[in-house]
């Protein structure tokens, strides 16, 4: 009885001990958030660290892959997929671990349930496909998925496993394994659209001032992104990718303007504007990284 006492307490501090972990991370991600969408400055650690706690945290959304675009420039495109995805893995584990403690709190009532013996069944039997459905797919309920198969006595070895290659098809099908994720290709897209979306605008006197100065500064941005990638130093380099990030932000400014004085597009351009949005911040994100290399040689 009193054996049965100690493993009680023993399987409730731990689930406790998991619950508030998760919080306590969920809370230093959420109040070093800024700082922590940097972290590809302070190299493979500090990718790993992000990728780790952003995956610890339940139900809190993230910006680890904005680390990993980065990195993707900054690093071996491969070594920051395999840090990336062991840091996301091992975050997710939480989770497990957390149902796995649930599972042991409630074992006696769980075991005598149909249902949970039913789920369990066939959760043992075709989770693998589920487990890697979705970890190589972008979603928010992957958290469920780790608390699920921890409760449901999955092997955690396994689980790791099935988990870890498809967080590392995931970075593949972002470019990241076999190439480089190209932010020059995704702004060239990105000024392809708007060109498109200045012939499609009615010609009055704003629209004719707005239109000039939005095809200059979005074509700006492709334009010294390619002069920094011909650089020939870090400083030359860094100094173009900001004179880009520069012109992206006047950019999202006019696309802003042309939203509000033509209404009726705003619903069509909405995506056009957090394209925009996602531009400067993988630019920011990559200049801030250039500057601390810098100053670390």
């Amino acid at each position: 009885m009193k054996a049965m006492t100690r493993n009680s307490f023993k399987n409730y501090s731990f689930a406790a001990f998991v619950f508030f972990l998760s919080i306590a991370l969920s809370s230093v991600f959420y109040i070093y958030r800024d700082y922590l969408k940097d972290a590809s400055t302070l190299g493979y650690l500090g990718l790993f660290v992000v990728n780790f706690i952003s995956s610890a945290t339940f139900f809190v959304s993230s910006p680890a892959f904005l680390t990993v675009i980065a990195g993707g420039h900054l690093y071996s495109p491969v070594n920051v997929a395999i840090v990336a995805s062991l840091g996301a893995s091992l975050g997710d584990m939480l989770g497990f671990a957390f149902g796995h403690s649930g599972r042991h709190l409630a074992k006696k009532k769980l075991d005598k349930h149909k249902t949970v013996r039913f789920l369990e069944k066939h959760f043992h039997r075709h989770g693998m496909l589920i487990i890697f459905f979705l970890a190589v797919i972008p979603n928010p309920f992957f958290d469920v998925i780790g608390i699920l198969a921890g409760m449901l006595n999955y092997p955690p070895m396994r689980f790791f496993a099935i988990m870890l290659v498809g967080r590392l098809l995931r970075m593949n099908d972002k470019g990241l394994i076999d190439k480089p994720q190209d932010i020059a290709e995704r702004v060239f897209i990105f000024v392809t659209r708007v060109l498109k979306m200045t012939t499609q605008l009615p010609r009055n006197s704003i629209n004719m001032v707005l239109i000039n100065q939005i095809i200059r500064s979005a074509t700006s941005i492709g334009a010294n992104i390619e002069e920094a990638r011909g650089a020939h130093t870090k400083t030359d380099f860094t100094y173009g990718m900001n004179l880009a990030k520069k012109e992206a932000r006047e950019t999202c400014y006019w696309l802003r303007l042309i939203i509000n004085t033509n209404y009726q597009l705003e619903n069509r351009l909405k995506n056009l504007l957090q394209e925009n949005e996602e531009i400067i911040k993988i630019l920011t994100t990559i200049v801030k990284s250039s500057k601390t290399r810098i100053f670390s040689s």
